[in-house]
């Protein structure tokens, strides 16, 4: 088991106070609506600096309006989906900090809509009106979110981990829908989910084929190595995690 990043002393701190994105290299001259079309569900919206950004564009090679996000506070943990206009056209990160983004991505071709995850500069990303990212997060490398939405909870989509979670906390116990891991060639990393608290105990434990139907072979708890952002609920799957995560560890990459 591995851990990437410091333990957060206030772990479930939502980061209320939301700031302005700043941009991170000279401002364009082409109109701010597009780039004021960008809002979190939770109202944060991390200040870029110099060197520590991603930045959106309207057009291809960085070029056009731009939206910038930094980097969060390692005490913000709660999952902060941002909500983007269409027509994200290149994708620039700085080179200060080591960020990643997933973006669920709304491909009329595909029957589910994939997660991309990105740690690079994208020149031409290809989306156009029709095929885009619908949602995306930020976050720093080595940390890994898992999204979904606790009942009788408001304002709540997800809590983002950076260290084995023995037993996920109770207000997020069986809601988790999507396990998006935010990794770089330099940060590297998988997970394990387990049914039960503790990494399934030592008890005998069955695991879960990648693309699996909801069904069980026997009365074991499940678990699952993911090494790559995905939801768990799609058209044509349901995975036997789904609402059953209970523990999580972070594994070394394969």
């Amino acid at each position: 088991m591995v851990n990437f990043l410091s333990t957060a002393t206030a772990a479930l701190s939502f980061c209320a106070i939301a700031s302005s994105p700043a941009s991170a290299t000279t401002a364009t001259s082409a109109p701010k609506a597009w780039r004021d079309q960008f809002s979190s569900k939770l109202g944060i919206l991390p200040t870029a600096t110099a060197d520590c950004f991603v930045c959106f564009y309207d057009q291809v090679n960085f070029q056009g309006s731009e939206f910038c996000v930094g980097k969060r506070s390692k005490t913000c943990t709660a999952a902060n989906p941002i909500e983007p206009p269409v027509g994200i056209q290149s994708i620039k990160f700085g080179t200060g900090c080591e960020l990643a983004v997933n973006a669920l991505v709304d491909l009329p071709s595909e029957s589910d809509n994939p997660w991309e995850t990105i740690s690079a500069d994208v020149a031409a990303t290809g989306y156009n009106e029709t095929a885009g990212m619908v949602e995306l997060y930020v976050e720093e490398a080595g940390r890994a979110c898992f999204i979904g939405y606790p009942p009788y909870q408001t304002n709540m989509f997800g809590r983002c981990y950076t260290e084995d979670v023995p037993a996920v906390e109770t207000r997020y116990r069986d809601s988790f829908e999507g396990v998006l891991l935010f990794k770089t060639p330099a940060t590297d990393f998988d997970v394990v989910a387990y049914e039960e608290d503790n990494y399934n105990g030592a008890g005998a434990v069955q695991t879960v084929a990648k693309g699996s139907q909801a069904t069980q072979q026997d009365t074991s708890p499940l678990s699952q190595r993911f090494t790559g952002s995905t939801g768990l609920f799609t058209e044509t799957a349901v995975n036997p995690l789904y609402w059953k995560i209970r523990s999580v560890a972070f594994v070394a990459a394969n």
